[in-house]
């Protein structure tokens, strides 16, 4: 698995319907972010 793949996966679980990626692409990817931002905050990532 791909690290896009793992981040826009870790966001899914909060809401699945409205982070879909085929229903709210836009959405997912904000969603994306948001979790490489709290990874990089924790320090789980650079």
């Amino acid at each position: 698995m791909t690290f896009d793949e793992m981040t826009l996966l870790a966001g899914i679980p909060n809401a699945p319907s409205v982070y879909s990626l085929n229903a709210n692409p836009d959405l997912a990817k904000q969603r994306q972010q948001h979790v490489i931002n709290a990874m990089k905050e924790y320090g789980y990532i650079e």
